[in-house]
């Protein structure tokens, strides 16, 4: 009897060690899988990091050219002025040209 129980004994510590390896070789698969994961997520955050880096450098392009491009409309509305200004001079011009053509008729008519 004293035997028996000892064997059934064995018989569950062995059945105990089985099944405590089976379960230390899923925790080794999923410390395994943790492992992948972390390293992924570390990737990630670090194609997260140069996207928002790259991103943070095109902002400052685009400020630079909006920058640049609201000097271009300042410069542009400055050159219609001008230009407006040399329309009005080239009208008065013409007045003055055909006053003093007229006076020169006037004259040769004479």
């Amino acid at each position: 009897e004293a035997q028996r129980n000892v064997l059934e004994s064995y018989a569950k510590v062995a059945g105990a060690l089985e099944e405590a390896s089976v379960v230390r070789e899923e925790l080794v698969r999923v410390r395994a899988e943790v492992v992948e994961r972390e390293k992924t997520l570390l990737e990630e955050a670090a194609y997260a990091a140069q996207l928002r880096d790259e991103n943070n450098v095109l902002s400052e392009v685009i400020r630079g050219r909006s920058g640049e491009i609201a000097d271009l409309e300042g410069e542009a509305r400055q050159f219609e002025g001008m230009y407006q200004e040399a329309q009005e001079e080239v009208k008065r011009l013409k007045g003055m040209l055909i006053e003093a053509h007229s006076a020169c008729r006037e004259l040769a008519a004479m």
